[in-house]
């Protein structure tokens, strides 16, 4: 027995009209992988690109807070926060008896 041909091998013009349709539908889900796949290419570069740009900066910054702390300026600080301020709750209890 000979083997059936699958829609790839056939002629176009032998096909009938599912077989035509499922070709297409294989040949729209090949080409999206396709287009998935260079986009996972681009955003692993782009991402790589990113870390690099930002090793970068943080070494020329470490230079110059080295610099800075050589010539006597101040050294690297953590930005301050606010303090909060601790309320009394008696104290609040009883301003608001006595107003």
């Amino acid at each position: 027995m000979a083997k059936a041909k699958s829609a790839k091998e056939k002629s176009p013009n032998t096909l009938s009209s599912a077989e035509l349709y499922e070709l297409a539908r294989e040949r729209e889900q090949e080409e999206q992988m396709e287009q998935q796949q260079a986009l996972a290419g681009e955003i692993e570069a782009l991402k790589a690109q990113r870390r690099a740009l930002g090793a970068a900066y943080r070494k020329d910054l470490r230079a110059i807070d080295a610099r800075l702390t050589a010539l006597g300026g101040p050294g690297k600080r953590k930005a301050a926060r606010p303090r909060k301020k601790r309320v009394n709750t008696t104290e609040l209890i009883l301003q608001f008896l006595s107003a």
